[in-house]
């Protein structure tokens, strides 16, 4: 068996990426190996070990791309991560292969969602907010700190 790991960042830089990166570490120490599959540098520590390949795009966070319009390209369809995505499935076997999705709402986008959906494989997600179900995250009206109350992914919830 082989894990396909997915996360937008390559580094701990909070509880999602900490659980991504900690579970992969795991499952090389138990002798599975891992393909951890980011966007964002730098590349942790934890991630080396010879059970552990990581491919890391370069990419930048969406919210800190210097270039917005590219980041809003990239945060609808970041065409590079589905492409490096693919190449990667093509070269795996669906019956030996699982796909663990973590964070792909920072950088990675829908777009590697979509093409994993699509695929073949065994798919496992870990859902670590309300992002599934809510544009934001968090069931939280912003601007007032009051919990939303909208249906979610309804009309008025996406207005």
């Amino acid at each position: 068996m082989e894990v396909i790991l997915l996360n937008d960042y390559c580094w701990i830089n909070g509880g999602a990426s900490y659980a991504a990166i900690a579970s992969a570490r795991e499952l090389a120490q138990r002798g599975i190996p891992v393909t951890f599959f980011g966007a964002v540098q730098p590349v942790a520590e934890a991630l080396s070990h010879p059970n552990i390949r990581c491919l890391c795009l370069e990419q930048h966070e969406i919210l800190k791309h210097p270039h917005r319009i590219q980041a809003a390209s990239q945060g609808i369809y970041n065409r590079k991560a589905y492409q490096a995505l693919q190449a990667l499935l093509a070269e795996k076997d669906p019956a030996q292969t699982v796909i663990h999705v973590h964070l792909i709402s920072k950088a990675l986008s829908p777009a590697v969602m979509k093409l994993v959906l699509d695929s073949p494989f065994r798919v496992v997600a870990t859902l670590h907010d309300y992002s599934i179900s809510c544009p934001n995250g968090a069931f939280l009206v912003h601007p007032t700190t009051t919990i939303c109350q909208r249906k979610p992914l309804s009309f008025s919830c996406m207005a």
